[in-house]
């Protein structure tokens, strides 16, 4: 996966998705300043630092294309928006999320 995660850093297609901030700061924000919150957060801040990495930013054509991904699939918004923007980007989304992992194997979004 590392070897991965290098080789689209080397050739620029390397994502984030601007909405991934917005939950490690809700559950800080809400009290829930657990050691993987934390880890959470910090591995944000260094993925910013990390040559080759852009932010995909959140774009309406985005936020009107996470409509249609089902709350019974999903109930966070932020992880609906994150599979939108994957779509749109054609791109591999990489996550521990099962609930999202199980949305991939379903052959909604490529999941790495």
């Amino acid at each position: 996966m590392l070897t991965a995660i290098r080789q689209a850093a080397a050739s620029g297609s390397l994502l984030v998705s601007a909405i991934s901030g917005l939950g490690t700061r809700n559950a800080w924000s809400q009290g829930a300043d657990s050691p993987e919150t934390r880890r959470a957060r910090n591995g944000l801040k260094e993925a910013l630092a990390t040559p080759g990495l852009a932010l995909a930013p959140l774009t309406p054509e985005i936020a009107l294309r996470e409509q249609p991904i089902a709350r019974t699939i999903h109930d966070d918004p932020a992880d609906r928006i994150i599979v939108a923007t994957a779509r749109k980007d054609g791109a591999q989304l990489m996550t521990r999320d099962q609930k999202l992992i199980q949305y991939g194997r379903k052959g909604h979004v490529a999941i790495f």
